[in-house]
């Protein structure tokens, strides 16, 4: 699989479009080529993340709309190269945070170092059992040789990052839409 060039992402729902500056996209389907009904799921290239990122938006109908975000944190068991992402196991999810508007854009939350290390309280026997129920015997082996539940081999990182966009068209009903942007955890 190859990422798509660097240029701008568009995404565009029934009401509204938005356009966000030149990044690198997994979408070898073409997926996010067409209208999205409620929900863009958007594979971002190794390196990418979006923090700080205006995205313009036009509205396709007159009306008003919030924007919030949040991320989540996922582990990973590394080795050299390879590595075992917990996407489907325990998060920590942040709360929503909604963005201002500058006009017709707004510029999405950038995070912090301890934002990116933020995880709940986990049990070394928690994490290797989940590694081992995911990813095998070996990488629970690595996750088990870890000092404490959250150190190398095991690692916090980053793996999503959701837009919530709730749009009020002029005389009709709320529509919600989201962004699920999936940050690559490893090489």
């Amino acid at each position: 699989m190859q990422a798509q060039d660097a240029g701008p992402l568009v995404i565009e729902f029934p009401e509204l479009r938005l356009e966000f500056e030149a990044v690198e996209v997994w979408d070898e389907e073409g997926l996010l080529q067409g209208v999205q009904a409620d929900t863009a799921r958007v594979y971002l290239a190794l390196g990418e993340s979006l923090e700080n990122t205006r995205v313009q938006f036009t509205q396709k109908t007159p009306g008003s709309m919030t924007v919030r975000q949040r991320f989540e944190n996922s582990l990973t068991v590394m080795e050299e190269g390879p590595h075992c992402d917990l996407t489907a196991w325990t998060h920590y999810n942040s709360s929503w945070e909604r963005l201002p508007f500058r006009g017709r854009s707004f510029i999405l939350a950038g995070y912090t170092p301890e934002d990116r290390e933020r995880f709940p309280k986990v049990t070394q026997e928690e994490v290797v059992e989940a590694v081992r129920r995911q990813c095998g015997d070996h990488w629970a082996e690595l996750a088990g040789s870890a000092p404490s539940p959250l150190e190398y081999p095991v690692g916090v990182g980053m793996s999503r990052i959701f837009l919530w966009i709730e749009y009020y068209p002029a005389g009709g009903e709320r529509q919600t839409y989201y962004v699920v942007l999936e940050l690559p955890m490893g090489c």
